[in-house]
């Protein structure tokens, strides 16, 4: 790298060199911070990287698919990106995601929430930068672990915008209450976390077996998404619900004709629904305003949880400063 700066960067204004380095993949970004100190100080700038994260979300560039898939020629189970518009593998995933256990339990802004084993308050969870092969592992609780089925505990991941802070939360309840909620958040809190109660719509309770319930992110309101079945008729379909004011609305109903056993698993950055068919092996791409289906040739695997892991992805340079 060199001492100074780069040799002619002095006629590029600032503005147009960031605009330009804004548009190119991480990969790309990441070799560039070798040429000098000028662009690894610019790249690695809080400034530099928000701008960088907000085009790619903004544009739907570099966006991926991030899937627990079975290689058909190797009969091999990996976690694999895949291309948001072509759904060809783009990248085996090595950082970290390997073995039996590993369970996603989300994905936002380039950053991928995992841990080893699902139901363990023991286990370490992980938050990870895959393009960038970074990770910070969070403190581990000083929670008694407590035998399933009786109790169970749900993690969930995000990003706080008006806080500019993102947040694991990890719930542990019973069968009839939740019990506590541990908050992690990556920069520290400049704000203290209120709880609400929200009451689901009455057609998710109670859930069936054959039913899988989703919780996402749709034109920026949360939403939720439980597939279903109606004996009567012979027809699986997935109701949706957006929350406005504090209560769950419903919006549309998904029928995929000629298909059963259908589950919802993800909503993509160009909000287009990602279902996996028959009881989630295949994955389909199904447009929510059109109602046109796209196959993607993609065979899901199923983890040793009978979960089918699939989320939706987007490069970022989150985590290079850390």
């Amino acid at each position: 790298m060199s001492n100074s700066g780069c040799n002619g960067s002095h006629y590029i204004p600032e503005e147009i060199l960031i605009n330009v380095l804004s548009r190119l993949p991480v990969k790309s970004l990441i070799r560039f911070t070798c040429v000098c100190k000028l662009w690894s100080s610019l790249i690695r700038s809080s400034r530099f990287i928000g701008m960088h994260l907000n085009r790619n979300v903004t544009n739907h560039a570099h966006a991926f698919i991030i899937a627990l898939h079975e290689r058909r020629r190797e009969s091999k189970i990996c976690f694999t990106l895949f291309s948001n518009e072509t759904f060809e593998p783009c990248l085996k995933i090595k950082h970290l995601l390997t073995g039996p256990k590993i369970h996603i339990h989300g994905s936002s802004n380039g950053l991928v929430c995992l841990s080893h084993e699902l139901w363990n308050l023991d286990t370490a969870t992980y938050l990870c930068n895959i393009s960038i092969q970074k990770h910070v592992v969070l403190p581990p609780t000083s929670i008694l672990c407590f035998p399933w089925p009786e109790y169970a505990t749900g993690v969930a991941f995000g990003f706080h915008p008006r806080l500019n802070n993102y947040k694991v939360h990890i719930g542990l309840c019973s069968r009839k209450r939740m019990l506590l909620i541990i908050v992690y958040c990556l920069s520290i809190p400049t704000d203290s976390e209120v709880f609400e109660e929200l009451l689901l719509p009455d057609a998710v309770e109670p859930m069936p077996y054959y039913c899988k319930v989703l919780i996402s992110e749709y034109k920026g309101s949360i939403c939720l998404l439980q597939s279903n079945r109606d004996f009567r008729a012979g027809n699986d379909y997935i109701d949706m619900w957006v929350l406005q004011e504090k209560s769950f609305k419903k919006l549309l109903t998904v029928y995929l004709p000629g298909q059963w056993s259908f589950y919802p698993l993800a909503i993509t950055m160009s909000n287009e629904l990602l279902v996996g068919y028959p009881c989630g092996i295949y994955l389909c791409s199904y447009n929510l305003e059109t109602k046109q289906v796209t196959e993607t040739g993609i065979k899901l695997a199923v983890d040793c949880y009978n979960n089918y892991n699939t989320h939706t992805y987007v490069e970022s340079l989150v985590l290079l400063r850390e």
